[in-house]
């Protein structure tokens, strides 16, 4: 069922068929193999958030799976791509990675690599430390915590809270949601935010330098950026880029 379903999806990247004739072939496929087939909010998510999901779950697609619970061994590398529903990523018991996933996914490893493509539905893994994470979801919310991680996060729409237990760089894109992230306690890094002019924006109460400037941009549209510093040679950095909604960054108890 994997190369039918592919197949599908490929004409409607290549626009031979419309989202909603995509829509009814794969429903016949997985009417055909009594199992849930992708729904119309998959397809939609895909042609919203542009080629970077969907080519990213095509490519992953080599047979297609319903449901999983696995240990995927020590990955450096995870990249997920996830068309509608929520992903969770915490921490590990056993130095292992963990994979729970509900939903039409398939799942690609290569080496220290792992590619997750999951099209509807909700996903919750569990990761050792130093495990770079690639991220990329249409619509829904996004959590982390616990992790010693870098992490480079695009999300459509939805909101994402970030708690990791170390990192060194982590960017995150966010079409419209809130962003909410606390830092460890301690930590020293540069912070990095572009926003709305109208966002809210609050921030840790350590901050030992901070700039914020508006500036304008096509269309008379502004646009608010702000740096700002937690010690005074700070190495680790962090990158936040919000179309509408609020930023909150916290720090340690705070």
């Amino acid at each position: 069922m994997g190369e039918e379903i592919k197949k599908i999806l490929n004409m409607l990247e290549e626009g031979k068929i419309s989202a909603d004739e995509a829509e009814r072939l794969i429903r016949a496929v997985g009417s055909s193999k009594s199992a849930e087939p992708f729904d119309k909010r998959f397809v939609d998510a895909m042609d919203k958030v542009g080629k970077n999901i969907s080519t990213a779950v095509l490519g992953a697609i080599k047979s297609v799976h319903f449901e999983r619970k696995e240990e995927i061994g020590k990955p450096e590398r995870i990249k997920i791509a996830l068309g509608t529903g929520d992903l969770y990523i915490g921490a590990s018991k056993d130095d292992m990675a963990h994979l729970d996933i509900d939903g039409v996914h398939s799942l690609r490893q290569e080496k220290d690599r792992v590619s997750l493509a999951v099209g509807s539905g909700g996903a919750s893994i569990m990761l050792p430390d130093k495990v770079d994470c690639d991220v990329k979801i249409g619509r829904g919310d996004f959590e982390l915590e616990d992790v010693e991680c870098n992490l480079e996060l695009k999300l459509g729409s939805g909101d994402a809270s970030i708690a990791p237990k170390d990192f060194d760089t982590l960017e995150a894109k966010l079409g419209n949601g809130d962003f909410e992230m606390k830092l460890p306690e301690n930590i020293e890094c540069e912070i990095h935010i572009e926003t709305g002019k109208d966002c809210d924006v609050e921030l840790p109460k350590s901050i030992t330098n901070i700039e914020e400037k508006v500036i304008r941009r096509s269309l008379g549209e502004q646009k608010k950026v702000i740096d700002a510093r937690i010690g005074e040679n700070p190495k680790k950095k962090v990158k936040i880029y919000l179309g509408n909604g609020d930023i909150t960054i916290k720090q340690g108890e705070q």
